[in-house]
This record gives C-alpha cells, sequence and structure tokens, in this order.
C-alpha cells in the first residue's frame, strides 16, 4: 500500500510540473520542429526552454560560442563586456528569457557551459538574439571582436499584374524568403516554428520562423497580418551613442503589440515608427507586408536613419518591373545603391520576364540568391 500511495504521489507531482508548461511541442519531417506556447512572456519562455531543452544548450555551445565565436570564452566574455555597457533590453523580454534557463533546467539539461565555466543567464540570451547588432557595433567602432558573419538573406516579392496568370495566386502577393544564415549548417538542424499566443491585453497572436533561443522578428506575422522578412544592410554606420536596441527585438515588439503606434490599426506603418524610433547598430533591410493586399514595403534603416523603399521609387533601377521588389544586402534608398551580384541577378530574370509563379519564385530564389556579393 505504501508503494502505491508514494507511486500516485510521484504521478501527481509529475502532473502538477507538466500542468505548468504553458506549451506543446510537434515533431515535424526533416528536424523540423514546431511549438505552441500561451500566457505571460515568462510562462511563455519557460515553456520554449522546457520544450526545447536540449537543442537550445546544443546550439548555444555549437553555434554561439562554437560557430560565432570560434570557440573563443575570451572573445565571447569580451563581448558581453561591451553588450552590457551599451544595450538596453526590455524587463519582459529578459523575464522572458530568464524563464527560459529555468524551463531548461527544470527539463533535465545543464545551463552550465564547459567553454565559458559558468552557467549562463538571461543576458547571454539576450546577446543571442542581439548577435546581429553586436558585430556591428565591433565592426563600425573598430573593436576587432572576430566574430562570424551571421547571416545575408534575399527576399523577392510579386503581386498584383506579377501573379494574376498563376492560377494558385490569382494576383495575390507572394514573399519568398532565402534565410542565408544556417553558420555552416548548424542551424539547419534546427528549423523551429515557433507560435506565441500572448496573455498580455496589448499584444497579440504570431508566429516566429525561426531557431530555438532566437525568440525574434527575423521572420515573423501577427495576427493581424502583419508580416516582416530582415535582410542584413552592408553600411552599419553608428554615429549616435547607447543605450541600443537590438533590431531583431524591435521588429518582434512590432509585431507582437496589437498596435504599436496606437494609431488604431496594426499595420506596416507599425514596423515603420518600430523601427524609425529605435537606436539600434546594425544595418537592416526589412520587407514589410501589410496582409491587407497593400503592396509591400522595403524599410532601410541603420542607426543614421530610416528610409522606405516602395515599388514607385523602387531603388532607381529600371530592371525590377511590373509588380515586384527585390531585397538583398544592399541599400537603395537610404544609400546611393551599391553593387550585389545577386540582387543583379535576380533583377535580371525580372527584367526578362516579369510574371511569376508560386513555383518559379522558389526556383529563382534557390537558383539565383545563395551565397554573398
Amino acid at each position: 500500500m505504501k508503494r502505491i500511495v508514494v507511486l500516485l504521489l510521484i504521478l501527481l507531482m509529475i502532473s502538477s510540473i507538466l500542468g505548468q508548461v504553458n506549451g506543446v511541442r510537434e515533431d515535424l519531417a526533416e528536424g523540423r520542429m514546431k511549438v505552441r506556447c500561451w500566457g505571460t512572456h515568462a510562462e511563455r519562455g519557460y515553456a520554449q526552454g522546457y520544450l526545447l531543452a536540449e537543442e537550445s544548450v546544443q546550439l548555444f555551445e555549437d553555434y554561439v560560442i562554437g560557430y560565432m565565436y570560434n570557440g573563443s570564452s575570451y572573445m565571447y566574455e569580451m563581448s558581453r563586456t561591451l553588450f552590457l555597457a551599451n544595450w538596453e533590453i526590455d524587463t519582459e523580454y529578459l523575464e522572458e528569457f530568464a524563464a527560459s534557463l529555468e524551463g531548461i533546467a527544470d527539463a533535465g539539461e545543464s545551463i552550465y557551459i564547459t567553454t565559458l565555466g559558468r552557467e549562463i543567464d538571461e543576458y547571454d540570451v539576450a546577446m543571442v538574439n542581439a548577435v546581429v547588432d553586436i558585430l556591428a557595433y565591433s565592426r563600425s567602432m573598430g573593436l576587432g571582436l572576430e566574430m562570424r558573419e551571421p547571416f545575408g538573406c534575399a527576399t523577392l516579392s510579386s503581386w498584383g499584374e506579377s501573379t494574376m496568370d498563376d492560377p494558385l495566386l490569382s494576383g495575390d502577393l507572394i514573399v519568398t524568403r532565402h534565410l542565408d544564415w544556417n553558420g555552416a549548417g548548424i542551424l539547419d538542424n534546427y528549423p523551429l516554428m515557433l507560435i506565441c499566443v500572448p496573455e498580455e491585453e496589448d499584444e497579440q497572436p504570431f508566429i516566429s520562423f525561426t531557431y530555438p533561443l532566437f525568440v525574434t522578428g527575423l521572420s515573423a506575422t501577427n495576427a493581424s497580418g502583419l508580416t516582416c522578412f530582415m535582410d542584413v544592410g552592408s553600411d552599419n554606420s553608428i554615429v549616435n551613442a547607447g543605450p541600443y536596441k537590438p533590431v531583431l527585438l524591435t521588429m518582434r515588439k512590432a509585431i507582437e503589440m496589437l498596435d504599436y503606434d496606437g494609431s488604431g490599426v496594426c499595420d506596416q506603418q507599425d514596423m515603420i515608427n518600430a523601427l524609425s524610433g529605435s537606436n539600434s547598430t546594425t544595418g537592416a533591410i526589412i520587407t514589410c507586408v501589410q496582409g491587407d493586399g497593400e503592396p509591400p514595403v522595403i524599410i532601410e534603416q541603420n542607426n543614421v536613419g530610416t528610409a522606405v523603399r516602395t515599388q514607385a521609387n523602387n531603388g532607381l533601377d529600371p530592371a525590377i518591373i511590373g509588380d515586384n521588389l527585390v531585397v538583398t544586402n544592399h541599400f537603395r534608398v537610404l544609400y546611393p545603391p551599391q553593387y550585389c551580384n545577386r540582387y543583379a541577378s535576380l533583377a535580371a530574370q525580372i527584367e526578362g520576364d516579369s510574371d511569376f509563379t508560386a513555383g518559379r519564385c522558389w526556383q529563382m530564389l534557390l537558383d539565383k540568391a545563395p551565397g554573398h556579393g
């Protein structure tokens, strides 16, 4: 009888612990993962950490320390000192990051990183979400941090007349994204669809196509249809002193807020206002879609300023004809256009034929976008 009572108590304890995890995980084909979480920032963070515990620790060790910082604890800790002195992270994100580490530990994974000789904390997770900003700052200020370039990316948007003849699209907008951010193939092991349903009254559900620990607006969409995809920009000039905000978290803020600028509607202007009002350090080129049939806009932003590119002022490029926009990694409105072989290749294809099917969009990004230039 005692054994039965003890067993029942253990089962009740396990049930109680599992009941606190506000999330579910589904493993999809080809190593892809889907996690749906709900509740407050802390509750969602805990669920992400608990459900993605092993992958989160592996990604931090293999990609962040091993790849981005070449396995050097000295370079990483230098970067952390720089980060703590110059960046400001919103309280709700720090709470979310701290809770994610609690979830990882409660799932049985150690957050002690041997290379660093310590446990990681919420600021280490914040650094993961600010990796593009730290790299841009280091290079712009000539600090010599030997970090590897995180990613490049290319994005093609087509709509209206350019997709009218495709039975699948019939004039609808299609955005095709090449995420050139695999870190020597490491990140290819961790593709994640993260679905967040906030409890906060001023926030809304959103989906982020991302990786464990990366809870940003890199590639994200919300319940209102506002969608964003970021490509790294080529100019990281810095004229303003800190504190700085990580650009990818600013994008997330615009996506997850019900109405970022208080205009009464969630639209592209929310993203424009969020980015233009944020003191970031990295060059960013963001394809932003409103979700109500409006054409996309391209937001070009760095520490110096913000500009918006549309079909009407399409980077002074006559090759981009029809209802199409192309983004790689060079500014075209904020600064005079620079040559990029991937942009030139995509533009030449559009100049030859500006009509697109979903299949052609996909194939063109596969064929023409990979690699930097």
